[in-house]
């Protein structure tokens, strides 16, 4: 088991074939931002006065992540990628 800390966060990539979406292809200009579900948060970070602030969303969240953001790791067989709060583009809602 992997533990986040800081502003860290855990978020399992969910593929275009798992949504049932038309891919893109592989020429195109810019990679579409990824979804994915976070599966671990850390605590947050420290702000220069030492006061927690807490990470904004929260283990269950459907997030939109760039394709090539943060650190892809393997537990357990599974494809995980660890990034930073401030990587996260947005929430989905749906």
């Amino acid at each position: 088991m992997v533990k986040v800390i800081s502003d860290l966060v855990m978020v399992k990539p969910i593929t275009e074939e798992d949504l049932g979406l038309i891919v893109r292809p592989e020429n195109a200009k810019r990679p579409a931002p990824q979804r994915g579900v976070v599966v671990a948060v850390g605590p947050g970070r420290r702000s220069k006065r030492g006061k927690l602030i807490p990470v904004g969303v929260h283990v269950g969240d459907e997030v939109l992540v760039e394709k090539y953001r943060g650190t892809d790791i393997s537990v357990d067989g599974q494809r995980l990628r660890i990034l930073r709060e401030s990587e996260i583009l947005g929430l989905v809602e749906e």
